[in-house]
């Protein structure tokens, strides 16, 4: 049986419009080192 990867993949459905990346980014990013956070509780790496 193949070991499994301790890498978990983000995939996200964005909203490509400049102006909203623009205004989103910040929460965005928030949300991505708490998520990181998270997964690396159960020793994973985002």
């Amino acid at each position: 049986m193949p070991r499994s990867s301790k890498t978990v993949v983000l995939v996200a459905n964005g909203d490509l419009r400049q102006s909203a990346n623009q205004v989103c980014w910040p929460a965005q990013a928030a949300m991505e080192k708490k998520l990181a956070a998270a997964v690396a509780g159960f020793g994973r790496k985002l």
